[in-house]
């Protein structure tokens, strides 16, 4: 493990998490629906035959506050949201 090659001799690291239902957190709805609206797009489903019009228009308004013209395209680290595309090896 990464870190501990960096001298982190803790067993369980991750036993601090706490995991949340998003229904009850507001921080993880506005998380929810950030990371749907840009999956919207990037998966097709905004421009697919019979798509909801409902979550295009709030795929829309989301990605204007967040001032992402094109979730397609890495956005500058300096915006008010930034998305980073990666290719998992």
């Amino acid at each position: 493990m990464g870190l501990r090659k960096k001298g982190d001799r803790r067993e369980w690291l991750f036993r601090r998490c706490h995991f949340r239902d998003s229904r009850s957190e507001p921080f993880l709805q506005v998380v929810d629906i950030l990371l749907g609206a840009i999956a919207f797009q990037i998966n097709g489903h905004f421009s697919a035959a019979g798509a909801s019009q409902a979550k295009a228009a709030l795929c829309r308004k989301t990605l204007a506050l967040a001032g992402i013209s094109n979730p397609m395209k890495d956005t500058a680290i300096g915006g008010k949201f930034t998305v980073w595309h990666r290719r998992l090896l």
